[in-house]
């Protein structure tokens, strides 16, 4: 069984040991944030882990290479202090939920009171990545290898979908445009959103996102 973190109170050397955690945060913490528990491993304050994971989102150039749709994130000036972190954390529905900056509006890339919420990873995974195009194709669009044909797929879900083969990029796009918008509009109905506000909203804009790019591809192919 998972150890369960307790807090402890810290010691005057474990204070003066304290650095900036990824060069800009500051764990002002009145208690040990991490320590070797009963069975050898170490435990760690579930605030401290989610503050701790955020910066490093942001400030860690190795964490950017493996993840490049972070880099240019920032974490706002309020949020480099653990406490304040830590006292807004404990007002959220948090628990078994990811931390999310972009939802409640498209292409944020601030961390901070205003623009995050905590959403399921259902929810979540539904909108990771689909602003960053991946190779030579618009997301959810490949060439069909052997044939003059390009295929479209979509997450729906959680599990992939394959949407047809189209003779141009642009009617492939349409297509994943098109099922994007139903799954997210889908989303925006469902308990976990309906029941906020801001949430829902949010998601309403990812999917005008969506209707909207459909739109004008159909257009420009008429």
């Amino acid at each position: 069984m998972k150890e369960v973190f307790e807090s402890r109170p810290i010691n005057l050397l474990s204070l003066s040991s304290r650095k900036l955690v990824y060069g800009v945060g500051i764990n002002d913490a009145d208690y040990v944030v991490n320590y070797v528990g009963v069975n050898g491993k170490r435990v760690a304050c579930p605030y401290y882990i989610r503050w701790r994971s955020m910066l490093e989102r942001c400030y860690s150039l190795k964490f950017q290479e493996r993840n490049p749709t972070y880099v240019g994130c920032t974490v706002s000036s309020d949020w480099l202090l653990f406490s304040k972190f830590r006292a807004w954390v404990e007002g959220q529905d948090w628990e078994g939920k990811q931390l999310d900056k972009d939802i409640l509006e498209v292409g944020n890339k601030v961390y901070s009171e205003e623009g995050c919420i905590f959403v399921s990873a259902r929810l979540n995974s539904a909108l990771t990545g689909y602003m960053t195009k991946k190779g030579k194709y618009p997301v959810g669009v490949s060439r069909h290898k052997g044939l003059l044909s390009y295929q479209a797929s979509c997450k729906v879900g959680g599990k992939s979908k394959a949407l047809g083969s189209f003779s141009t990029v642009d009617e492939a796009e349409i297509a994943y445009c098109k099922t994007k918008y139903q799954v997210i509009d889908g989303l925006s109905n469902q308990p976990e959103a309906a029941s906020q506000p801001r949430l829902q909203e949010g998601l309403l804009r990812h999917a005008k996102v969506f209707s909207d790019r459909a739109e004008e591809l159909t257009v420009q192919l008429k």
